[in-house]
């Protein structure tokens, strides 16, 4: 697997593929029928019990032969490619025995470049400005044509890449019977580095020819979240990583180092158990470099909230080599500033009084004037948001202000000022970090516009670790295994003028991760985001103001199964957005916006009505029901019994008799019919929701 870039930090967990040799070699024949000419069955392998070592050993073989090298050899007939499935083979170079090698798999994913010959004449050389200019267009133009028809041409496989889709679902599936035992007959690395290979040789056929290989993995990803929390990961740190999107990137998530220093077995995938209950639990701490006896550095209350009632926002200069006794309070609104985003609980969190340790103020200063200057002002919230409730309010109210008109918010987090310089890793780990799920900070890298995240060497702005780096003008992202995470930091980070449902969506699926120690600030960040007016509100907005002011409601938020308000024309809609287990919506044109009235919310879906004296019969052991109607017509549905957390969502029992008129929709876009087929991803419930009409 050594073709996947593995960034430094987590080449000590990497896991090396021993070639094991004891069965034949494979035979370059037709790929399903390898076993037959052996003598074997494949069924009768998956399941054969009690075996002594030599027999073991030598089936795993015959599956890593089968498996593994019969699966490059179909790729290299269907590719056209002259393959010596013995240059796959090496030695390992930290011990002894022979090693599975996939370097040379890089080569191959890219197609070839288009090439064009010009011959310009001397006598065309007074025009060649002129030409070069024409060229340029039209080459910008190529490649935007390029990357649509990347997107539009995606087609199921053709010719020769027919077979090798069959041998990769054949492979995967013999893949799934082997992990399903409850002992392993293959161990983990072998069946793991044959399913990167079917996903890696599907990227390869995506990129040169346009074909889209389908697959299912037999590598579990609650193997990789195992082996992250095995680290003192947290349960809620590793859900932006390790899903069923891409096995390659779940493999490389798994090695990433922690920086936890106690286990976190005992959390839960929404919600960490082991951070700070209170905010009046939070005190600054010394930086891990300081013997903890520097004294405090604390700015006079009276300065910033007599600069907050005036219209200004205060920030302080720090100048090297200076005494950092008395920081210099400066207006931030005459000029460029670096704001600080930070998670209180790390050290810098202040509520009892405007002061941190001065060691901390030293680390501050220090990297803000890498970032922006030696003239740079610093603002950091512990010192430049008062503690007395009224300016406070005043702050609170312009903080969207503060983060949009900073030179530059840079963000730091206890755990990424650890991170090296592979941008993969950071990444990845800024994917898993704390500041990710935290609310406040959610504000703060949306409304920046410059965002810098601090790492070990350097501090990195956002822009480069959404940047997909190609290997080729063509299909580049295609071969790129990090692309899901940079995808989502774009869905994250990349600006959204329009304020519409959509953008409401996208904010909800941010917040679903997130939490916070006062439930009151929620509403308080949503209209900050949103654009409402705070000055409205008093003293704060509550969750049923951020509904009804805003102009464009989602109609799929009345699916999240979370508490609901009980505001009149509000009990539809859920009180909280955190700590959501799983929220994921649909995009598009058919993601229409509901109207909001005095009544409640007006959504126009495609539904299945249910009318009085309609039996739900299980027919089935997995929840499928029959729905009887009185002219005889019969609908098959796959319900799910849930109760909301607030207890207010009926169950539905089998045999029950619903007595109210009532709607059947469900929460991943339009019921075309009521036997569409479920999403068997990870963490996407099969579920209708019953809403009873009142």
């Amino acid at each position: 697997m050594d073709h996947l870039h593995i960034p430094d930090a987590c080449q000590p967990q990497a896991l090396s593929v021993p070639y094991l040799g004891f069965a034949p070699k494979y035979d370059r024949l037709e790929f399903i029928k390898f076993p037959e000419r052996h003598g074997q069955n494949s069924d009768k392998l998956i399941n054969s019990h009690n075996l002594n070592p030599w027999r073991k050993g030598w089936v795993e073989s015959f599956f890593q032969e089968w498996l593994w090298f019969g699966v490059m050899d179909e790729f290299a007939k269907a590719c056209d490619i002259n393959l010596d499935l013995d240059t796959f083979v090496t030695d390992n170079p930290s011990s002894s025995g022979r090693i599975i090698t996939t370097a040379s798999l890089v080569s191959l994913a890219a197609p070839k470049p288009p090439q064009t010959n010009f011959n310009l004449t001397a006598g065309l050389a007074g025009g060649l400005n002129h030409v070069q200019g024409m060229f340029q267009g039209f080459a910008e133009a190529a490649k935007t044509a390029a990357k649509k028809r990347l997107v539009a041409t995606v087609r199921p496989p053709t010719g020769k890449r027919i077979d090798l889709a069959k041998s990769l679902d054949s492979a995967q599936r013999v893949l799934r019977a082997i992990a399903k035992r409850h002992s392993p007959l293959v161990r983990f690395e072998i069946v793991l580095s044959v399913d990167i290979l079917c996903e890696s040789i599907a990227q390869i056929v995506k990129a040169r020819f346009g074909e889209s290989i389908k697959l299912q993995s037999a590598s579990s990803f609650q193997k990789f979240e195992a082996a992250m929390i095995a680290r003192n990961w947290c349960p809620s740190r590793i859900t932006s990583v390790v899903t069923e999107a891409s096995t390659s990137l779940n493999y490389i998530a798994s090695l990433l180092p922690s920086y936890e220093s106690e286990s976190h077995r005992g959390c839960r995938p929404r919600k960490c158990l082991k951070g700070t209950s209170t905010s009046k639990d939070i005190s600054p701490l010394h930086r891990d470099t300081c013997p903890g006896d520097c004294p405090d550095i604390s700015i006079e209350e009276s300065q910033i909230i007599q600069m907050w009632k005036s219209g200004g926002i205060p920030g302080f200069r720090p100048q090297p080599g200076v005494n950092l006794d008395h920081l210099e309070i400066i207006d931030c609104t005459r000029q460029p500033f670096v704001a600080i985003s930070h998670v209180w609980a790390h050290g810098m969190g202040n509520s009892s009084k405007n002061a941190l340790p001065t060691c901390q103020v030293k680390f501050l200063c220090n990297l803000v004037r890498q970032v922006a200057g030696n003239d740079a002002v610093l603002w950091v919230d512990p010192l430049s948001v008062p503690i007395d409730p009224e300016t406070k309010r005043i702050a609170i109210l312009k903080l969207r202000k503060v983060y949009e008109e900073a030179y530059k918010v840079l963000v730091i987090d206890r755990d990424l000022v650890k991170v090296g310089s592979d941008q993969t890793e950071q990444a990845l780990q800024l994917l898993c970090s704390e500041w990710q799920r935290r609310l406040w900070t959610l504000q703060e890298g949306r409304l920046a516009r410059d965002l810098y995240i601090q790492f070990k060497d350097s501090a990195v702005p956002i822009s480069a670790l959404m940047t997909t780096n190609p290997r080729s003008e063509f299909g580049a992202t295609e071969f790129d295994y990090t692309l899901g995470a940079k995808l989502d930091l774009q869905h994250r980070f990349l600006k959204r003028q329009k304020k519409d449902h959509l953008f409401f969506l996208n904010l909800v699926e941010d917040l679903a991760p997130r939490s916070v120690t006062h439930t009151s600030d929620e509403p308080i960040c949503l209209a900050i985001l949103l654009g409402l007016d705070l000055n409205e509100f008093h003293p704060y907005p509550k969750m049923a103001d951020v509904y009804r002011s805003f102009p464009s409601i989602p109609q799929d938020l009345m699916f999240i199964n979370q508490p609901r308000l009980t505001d009149r024309g509000l009990t539809w809609a859920p009180s909280t957005f955190l700590e959501v287990e799983f929220v994921q919506f649909p995009y598009g044109p058919a993601t229409l916006p509901g109207h909001l009235s005095v009544e409640g919310l007006h959504v126009v879906k495609d539904c299945l009505l249910l009318h009085q004296d309609l039996i739900f019969q299980r027919v089935t052991g997995n929840g499928v029901y029959i729905i009887e109607t009185t002219n005889g017509e019969s609908y098959a549905i796959e319900p799910q019994d849930f109760v909301s957390p607030d207890g207010r969502s009926s169950v539905m029992q089998l045999n029950r008799v619903i007595s109210k008129p009532a709607v059947m929709g469900e929460n991943e876009g339009p019921l075309r019919n009521c036997f569409k087929g479920r999403s068997s991803k990870r963490n996407t419930r099969k579920e209708w929701h019953l809403l009873l009409q009142v």
